[in-house]
């Protein structure tokens, strides 16, 4: 086991039918119907102790709380990184993962403002 933590949105009679939301699963998500995984972490206490300044775990998500989150992501930096904790991954090898995280919380704070969603970030730990 590890620390694993991420942004999901709860699979829904209502979710199943936005298109959109087909961005944010996998093979075994959709094999498995299970919730939709926006972001995803592992072993980055450094992320987790960020985003825990900003926000509640298991409790739903706002609007407000997805711009934090994406606030947090970009103010990482090759400097900065390991400053609010450690990860197994260095700086070089996240620097994609977190823009493109970026961009999937914008597509998702669209739409959480077109549709009612549920919204968590989970915390393994």
């Amino acid at each position: 086991m590890g620390l694993d933590n991420g942004i999901t949105v709860k699979r829904t009679a209502q979710t199943e039918n936005i298109s959109e939301m087909r961005l944010f699963e996998d093979d075994y998500v959709r094999k498995y119907k299970c919730d939709y995984e926006v972001c995803y972490w592992r072993k980055c206490w450094n992320i987790r102790n960020k985003i825990l300044d900003v926000v509640y775990p298991w409790e739903p998500l706002s609007v407000e709380d997805i711009d934090k989150i994406i606030e947090v992501l970009k103010s990482f930096t090759t400097d900065n990184w390991e400053d609010e904790g450690s990860s197994i991954w260095c700086f070089d090898n996240m620097e994609e993962t977190l823009r493109d995280q970026i961009n999937n919380l914008g597509v998702l704070k669209r739409l959480m403002q077109e549709h009612e969603l549920e919204v968590y970030f989970y915390d393994s730990y």
